[in-house]
């Protein structure tokens, strides 16, 4: 599968994540997330990124960073092959590999979501059933953000307390209630990303294409086909009537057509190879082949489903 293009300009803010290969657990004593933390600070200090919360899990972390000078890639690249070492080095009987894959980032849409993504982040906690309450859980910076710890040099509290109130003590007592807002844990960012590399909406995509990405790269009929909102075990005819709002040429529209009903029903290859008059062979060769444009042109620009 194509690598999906890394999106990197000036300012730009991140979700990140990078979860311990087979989620087997990155942070196995207290040391090493003591050492993680300060391998943060010396990222920080390198490349001069602005770290607006963050939550070391057992098996994974999250990250929500800006970065002034464009260059997450070298950021994750530091990090993670800094506490591989550190890690390998510490448990040698590991077989040498510790995170799984690549890291995974979202663009952020700040003005809807930095403070939607702030909770979530700090209640991970909460939601793996860890702890009941965020301040119980001492790797993440909410309780730096609160007061009750002291916050680490990498950490930038201010632009987070300030959408909340100019007032110090006020802003910590209004980051509190909302955080308690959603202690159920209920929004998800999943839920308001389009496409897996923007937690925004879909005006916000399309800026960052027009903005940072070569569209003559972009084969917009593939975009259109990805983004159809077609859940799964369709029937067929639901399927078509959706297909029927792209305004694609009769090869194409037979192709996609395939792909969809395949991917989105329960019917045999045979099954589908009669509604459109091709032999099973055939259905197979034509799905992967539309599989395969998604994937090239889609997952390598812009990493959509």
């Amino acid at each position: 599968m194509a690598r999906p293009l890394l999106i990197e300009f000036q300012d730009a803010f991140y979700h990140v994540i990078s979860r311990g290969l087979n989620r087997q657990n990155l942070f196995l004593d207290e040391d090493d997330f003591v050492f993680f933390l300060w391998l943060l600070n010396q990222a920080q200090e390198k490349f001069g990124f602005i770290c607006h919360g963050y939550c070391l899990m057992n098996n994974h972390y999250h990250l929500f960073l800006q970065t002034p000078n464009a260059n997450l890639s070298k950021i994750m690249k530091f990090i993670n092959e800094s506490y591989a070492r550190y890690f390998l080095n510490k448990y040698p009987n590991r077989d040498g590999h510790v995170f799984k894959g690549r890291y995974k980032r979202k663009l952020v849409q700040t003005d809807l979501y930095s403070l939607q993504l702030s909770r979530y982040i700090h209640l991970n906690p909460v939601k793996a059933g860890i702890v009941k309450h965020p301040h119980e859980w001492k790797w993440s910076s909410y309780n730096a953000f609160i007061g009750l710890t002291a916050s680490n040099r990498f950490l930038n509290k201010e632009w987070i307390l300030q959408q909340f109130s100019k007032n110090k003590k006020q802003a910590k007592e209004k980051m509190i209630e909302y955080t308690y807002e959603d202690i159920s844990c209920f929004w998800n960012p999943d839920d308001y990303s389009c496409g897996k590399v923007i937690l925004g909406s879909k005006e916000f995509l399309h800026h960052i294409i027009n903005q940072h990405i070569d569209t003559s790269k972009i084969d917009h009929r593939i975009i259109a086909v990805s983004e159809l909102n077609i859940s799964k075990n369709q029937k067929p005819e639901y399927v078509l009537g959706q297909l029927e709002k792209l305004n694609l040429e009769a090869k194409m529209k037979m192709q996609v057509s395939v792909y969809f009903i395949k991917q989105h029903t329960n019917l045999s290859l045979a099954e589908i190879g009669v509604i459109f008059g091709k032999s099973s062979s055939a259905v197979s060769k034509i799905f992967q082949r539309v599989k395969g444009k998604i994937s090239n042109k889609i997952r390598s620009q812009m990493d959509l489903k």
